[in-house]
């Protein structure tokens, strides 16, 4: 189609303002995801392409959609990555955090390329060349530049907070929806097929895009729709887990014991309650005791030590390579409950990574949830002794079990 290029323009832009009013109308609800930025954009500029062009193919305007609703996430990655690059400074206040340009530069960039080469492919001239691909590219400069615009008037506007992004989406879609319009403009003009007076010759074939030019094409949406896709399963996964959290949270008070008339907890010296000598080469350091009182869900007394690999306890440095803590809970019931729902692990109690092991004759759980595939990280081991829960960590890669059998001794499990 080759409409004219103000109307082409001004309507294009008048979709991606409605876009951006979209998107900040649900911003002040706290709306907004991750998908829906490019979403409402896609949508928006696909209802231009149907209803003023004529595009009636639906491939194209779902894979036009596809490509403008990535492009949000895409421009947040890349926004991630150049931090790494150009780090921020937050030296300004805790509040504040100072977003280097190119952070914005780089991220409108990469957003604009994606919604203007998706763009150029889909509704450009059939006789697209290599030249129209890159133009692509420069093009793609001012969507950065509009990035930088919108991410400062946004700085200015927040104080360097930048705890709402709202400028930023009123320049940037409406810009880059002018960008597109003028980009296809151009390109209809500069690729039509010129009149003339004389008849065309038989056999002179007609001018076609370059096979090559599909192939970029192909390869261009299937990483695009292959980006997306892994965005869907990675939100579905989070979904997920945030329901297991949900239901464990809920299944965890429903099953709390009584507080009711519970005894009191007579204290212990840390010598007491943990081990305190050399145990398989290694040392024991800073054995301590603190009281779990009204922050805790009940009253209790939970003792600590970790144990190194040197005797001198006013070194620089220490190595922790076991982690031993004993709580002790007011009843067994407490206890029991403790190791089904530790305080700062609720969260994966009905996952995979929670196992009952046999251990020294004894029913311990075994939590693999901050062990990492390659055998680095942490390794845990729980159980309920009486009215205590013990719990045990490895923090290497190695495990040695004489820990697990002389903790056991002095507090049997009751599971």
């Amino acid at each position: 189609m080759n409409q004219p290029t103000r109307s082409s323009v001004v309507l294009l832009a008048l979709a991606g303002l409605g876009s951006a009013l979209f998107t900040v109308a649900t911003t002040f609800k706290g709306d907004v995801a991750e998908f829906s930025v490019g979403l409402v954009l896609g949508v928006s500029l696909a209802i231009y392409f149907v209803v003023y062009e004529g595009y009636r193919t639906p491939g194209k305007i779902l894979t036009f959609i596809c490509a403008c609703t990535a492009a949000f996430p895409a421009a947040q990655f890349s926004a991630v990555g150049l931090l790494f690059v150009f780090p921020g400074d937050a030296s300004g206040g805790s509040a504040k955090f100072d977003i280097p340009v190119p952070v914005f530069f780089g991220a409108g960039w990469i957003g604009a390329f994606l919604v203007l080469a998706a763009g150029t492919f889909l509704f450009g001239p059939r006789n697209i060349n290599w030249k129209s691909l890159r133009m692509v590219l420069p093009w793609s400069i001012a969507g950065g530049l509009l990035g930088v615009a919108g991410g400062g008037a946004d700085g200015i506007r927040t104080h360097g907070t930048y705890h709402e992004m709202l400028l930023l989406f009123l320049i940037w879609q409406p810009g880059v929806a002018i960008l597109l319009g003028l980009l296809l403009s151009r390109e209809r003009r500069s690729l039509a097929v010129p009149s003339t007076p004389f008849p065309i010759a038989q056999g002179v074939p007609k001018v076609r895009a370059k096979p090559g030019i599909a192939v970029v094409a192909g390869v261009f949406f299937t990483c695009l729709l292959g980006f997306l896709g892994f965005l869907v399963v990675r939100t579905v996964q989070s979904e997920r887990i945030a329901s297991d959290r949900a239901a464990a949270h809920k299944r965890s008070i429903a099953e709390a014991p009584s507080v009711l008339d519970l005894p009191r907890i007579e204290p212990l010296l840390p010598e007491q309650a943990l081990i305190v000598h050399e145990i398989a080469g290694l040392y024991p350091w800073l054995p301590m005791s603190n009281s779990l009182g009204p922050s805790g869900s009940v009253p209790a007394i939970n003792y600590a030590v970790g144990y190194t690999v040197t005797k001198d306890q006013h070194g620089g440095s220490i190595l922790r390579v076991v982690a031993v803590n004993v709580t002790h809970l007011p009843t067994a019931e407490w206890a029991r409950y403790r190791v089904r729902y530790p305080p700062a692990n609720v969260a994966i109690q009905s996952s995979e990574y929670l196992s009952n092991v046999k251990k020294f004759g004894q029913t311990v759980v075994q939590d693999t949830s901050r062990r990492y595939p390659d055998g680095g990280g942490t390794l845990c081991f729980l159980w309920p002794s009486g009215n205590f829960a013990v719990s045990l960590c490895y923090e290497t890669r190695q495990v040695d079990d004489e820990f697990l059998k002389q903790y056991l001794e002095k507090y049997p499990s009751s599971l």
